[in-house]
């Protein structure tokens, strides 16, 4: 018991820089006049362990100890504090300096972490600074997520709990690597790209065999799979070289300190309550994000009564408007929010253009962000996702598999590697420079009407703009419909058609974009040679197999990773996660099929039509 007391009384008092004096903090009745919490006369001295968040010793400090000349063991085991439930704490970590304007609040310096404790309804945090162990105040918009930290009380010991491991976003990248490489060389040998042994076939002469008509027909539909080469191989580099599995967007400057950003969305005006729900989930989300200046711009060919919102504005376009060179549908709303009497954007301002049923992330804003405020190019574009909250169509969702993998490849690629729109892009999660825009413009005509993301790109190259890949997701839907999903594609076809057979566009600007459109387009004779392979074996270059069996390869596997990337393992356990992975491999038939008949439909229809999906499963309107 002696060496109890006399442990007790070689206690030295806490550090200075971990006291929590500041009266902003003091529970609310010392503010009514009574007697402060954080009293020096009311309070015993209790000990801070290294590496425990300073504020939690608040909570232990309530409990009364018994007087240190007490020589009941007993009794001062019975007054040990009631072991707390475990409490969580968000740990963040400092973006740039913040000079305190009080002293109340907290200075940071970049790079500093700081353990909240409350978060308030006007944005601002209280928490704790890890480097010198001050508890304060500082702005949300200052700081980023690093990690959620599990800790004890300190009737525990200050004992750390972490989550469970999970695999880093570079080992997951490895094992994707490993994956697509082994996929790759496992089908080039099944398939004799690569030839380890010999076939039957080696030693056939077709000449003798089939006839000179024939076996010329046999060797051009061999040939026509190396169209689609240029994008398979962009796909691949894409893929492995980037990390495909990259960790949350940390902003690089304050949002405060963003330009004016004009969220807009274009929309026919048939789906009201989508807009309107959709709307207000992204202003939260950029809200959530620390971004102050900004709009969400509604353009719409009907009245939709949107609430008056100061962050909300909607524009009707007239019935009247024509373009000067006659665009239509959504190039033609597009082109009237440009006119001078109706853009309240200056040449430096940035617009985010969305479908009425994208929702932004998180992620997004903060890579828009970023992208915004480096300013280096002038147009820019992310990755889309289709597999997010409700599912309405799962055959659709997964074979739009394949699309999450062409942005997350052949999109990236293009981006980061040559800064240009090779292959063009998409007509969603685009963001713009508005000066940029105003000169590029989408008054290109009818023929710039029906793919009008496709042609803007193409003008923009043309123009010697330049493109980057933004960071960060966005979420949409896949069409709920076969027959929507059927006239998606169709459409699709048919504009680019109209882009590469455009006396607008040079050549040397559309060439990659011209071998993707015609390698769709000849997918009703590129995949007879699973017949024709099978009936009338070919003797082949050793190279002509390897590049044939590559891009067989490739394909097959864009649809893994699609699955992978859109779908969360933890979220759905091994079995439904390795399910959704047979159902994407079970509609490459499926899509194969639909891109047949969208290919036949679209080079013999009219191609001036644009069809708009269903968002709410209502029946679709053609225009």
């Amino acid at each position: 018991m002696k060496r109890l007391t006399a442990k007790r009384r070689s206690r030295s008092p806490p550090p200075p820089n971990f006291s929590c004096d500041n009266p902003s903090f003091v529970d609310t009745s010392a503010a009514s006049g009574q007697q402060p919490l954080l009293q020096p006369s009311a309070v015993p001295v209790v000990h801070i362990r290294s590496g425990s968040c300073p504020s939690e010793v608040l909570g232990s400090q309530q409990a009364l100890h018994k007087k240190t000349s007490s020589l009941d063991g007993n009794d001062s085991l019975k007054a040990r504090p009631k072991q707390p439930a475990p409490l969580v704490r968000e740990r963040f970590r400092c973006i740039v300096p913040y000079p305190p304007n009080s002293e109340y609040e907290l200075e940071l310096k970049q790079g500093d972490v700081v353990y909240v404790h409350k978060k308030r309804e006007d944005g601002w945090f209280k928490g704790t600074l890890q480097r010198t162990g001050k508890t304060g105040l500082f702005p949300g918009s200052f700081r980023l997520v690093a990690e959620t930290v599990f800790r004890r009380s300190l009737g525990t010991g200050g004992a750390v709990r972490f989550p469970k491991m999970q695999l880093s976003s570079r080992a997951k990248h490895l094992l994707h690597c490993c994956l697509c490489v082994g996929l790759i060389l496992a089908f080039e040998v099944f398939t004799g790209g690569i030839h380890l042994w010999k076939f039957s076939y080696d030693d056939l002469d077709p000449v003798e065999q089939y006839g000179w008509p024939w076996t010329i027909v046999l060797y051009l539909m061999r040939l026509l799979t190396v169209l689609a080469l240029p994008q398979c191989i962009c796909n691949c580099l894409g893929l492995l070289l980037y990390n495909a599995f990259p960790e949350k967007v940390r902003l690089k400057g304050s949002p405060l300190l963003a330009p004016f950003i004009c969220i807009r969305v274009v929309t026919r005006g048939d789906y009201p309550d989508l807009v309107r729900t959709n709307v207000a989930r992204n202003i939260e989300t950029c809200a959530e994000v620390g971004l102050e200046n900004f709009i969400v711009e509604i353009v719409t060919d009907k009245p939709l009564n949107l609430p008056k919102h100061p962050r909300i504005r909607e524009v009707v376009v007239p019935s009247t408007y024509r373009p000067k060179s006659g665009a239509l549908f959504k190039a033609r709303a597009l082109q009237y929010c440009l006119e001078d009497d109706v853009s309240i954007l200056g040449d430096d301002d940035w617009i985010v253009h969305l479908d009425e049923e994208t929702l932004m992330t998180e992620d997004s804003v903060r890579g828009i962000l970023n992208f915004a405020l480096d300013g280096k190019h002038a147009f820019g574009q992310g990755l889309i996702t289709y597999a997010n909250e409700r599912v309405v169509n799962w055959v659709t969702t997964l074979a739009d598999s394949f699309r999450v993998a062409d942005d997350m490849g052949k999109l990236r690629f293009q981006f980061w590697a040559f800064h240009r729109p090779l292959f063009s892009w998409k007509g969603s999660y685009v963001v713009t420079r508005a000066g940029a825009e105003r000169k590029v413009s989408f008054d290109h005509g009818p023929d710039g009407s029906i793919a009008e993301d496709c042609f803007f790109s193409m003008v923009a190259y043309r123009e010697g703009y330049t493109f980057d890949f933004i960071p960060g997701e966005m979420w949409e839907k896949s069409p709920f419909s076969f027959w929507d999903f059927l006239q998606q594609r169709k459409r699709w076809l048919q504009g680019i058609f109209l882009v590469v057979h455009s006396s607008a566009i040079p050549l040397r600007h559309k060439l990659f974009l011209a071998l993707a459109l015609y390698s769709w387009a000849t997918i009703p004779l590129s995949t007879s040679n699973l017949v024709l392979a099978a009936f009338w074996p070919l003797p082949c270059p050793s190279l002509l197999n390897f590049l044939c069996a590559f891009v067989g390869a490739m394909n097959l596997y864009m649809y893994i990773f699609g699955v992978i990337k859109s779908f969360s393992l933890y979220r759905l356990g091994p079995v439904r996660f390795f399910l959704c992975l047979l159902g994407a491999l079970s509609t490459i038939p499926f899509n194969v099929a639909i891109e047949n008949v969208a290919v036949l439909w679209g080079c013999f229809g009219k191609k001036h039509r644009f069809y708009v999906v269903s968002k709410q499963l209502e029946r679709p309107i053609n225009v």
